[in-house]
């Protein structure tokens, strides 16, 4: 199962992706999930008895704050849901 924590906010120009800066594609945007909305996401594919869970997020890279908040996501999931944290 795969979550997107952040969509369709990247500044790079890539024409194949739909979240790029220039693309027409109506996805969605927003900003970076908060830690709670991802380890959600993580519950309802362990409830779905998925294999693995993807983290994924549109952009260049993450800021230091995004990144402590997918940090923390992942050690709560590691934690709770053992069926899909490796």
């Amino acid at each position: 199962m795969i979550i997107n924590t952040k969509s369709g906010l990247c500044p790079e120009n890539c024409g194949y992706c739909a979240q790029s800066i220039i693309s027409k594609a109506p996805v969605e945007k927003y900003s970076m999930m908060k830690k709670e909305e991802i380890v959600s996401g993580a519950k309802k594919a362990a409830e779905l008895k998925a294999g693995t869970y993807c983290i994924v997020a549109s952009g260049r890279g993450p800021a230091n704050r995004e990144l402590d908040i997918v940090v923390e996501a992942v050690k709560e999931i590691k934690e709770e849901y053992h069926s899909i944290a490796a």
